[in-house]
């Protein structure tokens, strides 16, 4: 499993009818995370009238993701008109475990409900565009423990597949820790079981969540 998020922040800015629209986007892995952010930004905004926000949390719906939760506000804007266009960006986007702020500074000219809705969607847009996203694999760990005779013929064959090798632990025994995708974990294992004339064991030690910039 895998999904989309912020790796590193990002800011940025446009101005529409004399409006000022300042969008924020930051990574956040709960709630309280997000709901600190978005405090945080509306003290660093003190005197702009709105700072609507929307977040996403979680990584999916499988029984190993955590599953998504997300909010949003439009922070004294017409109901619908702030909050939700920021929440569409992060959904269109498939970004998790983020949260984006746009801050706006009236310029006096009202925009009406398009125009707002327009800008607010814009806002999180450009936040998204300044950040730096990465791609998060969440992928199982699988402990294999062979004789010391089984170790050179197991790495030859986790390179072969271009597998992930997280730890090698040398003991009695050699346990070697690799990560796989979920949809290839039996097929590996069948592999193994193979190889090793089933003298393999296998143990699962939960996930490992491995970042690669996108």
């Amino acid at each position: 499993m895998s999904y989309i998020t912020v790796g590193r922040g990002g800011r940025d800015e446009f101005t529409v009818e004399r409006s000022r629209f300042i969008g924020t986007a930051a990574r956040a892995e709960s709630e309280d995370e997000a709901r600190g952010f978005v405090a945080a930004i509306k003290k660093e905004f003190h005197d702009a009238r709105h700072s609507a926000a929307a977040w996403v949390i979680g990584e999916g719906e499988s029984e190993s993701a955590q599953p998504l939760k997300s909010r949003s506000s439009d922070d004294g804007e017409p109901g619908g008109t702030a909050g939700m266009p920021i929440l569409t960006v992060l959904r269109t986007h498939h970004v998790m475990n983020a949260v984006i702020v746009v801050t706006r500074y009236f310029g006096g000219i009202k925009l009406g409900t398009g125009g707002l809705t327009r800008a607010y969607g814009e806002g999180a847009k450009i936040a998204l565009a300044a950040a730096r996203l990465v791609r998060v694999d969440v992928l199982p760990r699988l402990i294999v423990t062979v004789d010391y005779p089984l170790l050179a013929p197991l790495e030859s064959y986790f390179r072969q597949k271009n597998i992930r090798v997280a730890q090698t632990d040398y003991a009695e025994n050699v346990k070697i820790s690799v990560l796989i995708e979920e949809n290839n974990l039996e097929n590996v294992k069948a592999d193994i079981i193979d190889m090793t004339a089933a003298r393999a064991r296998f143990e699962m030690g939960g996930v490992e969540r491995v970042e690669t910039e996108i």
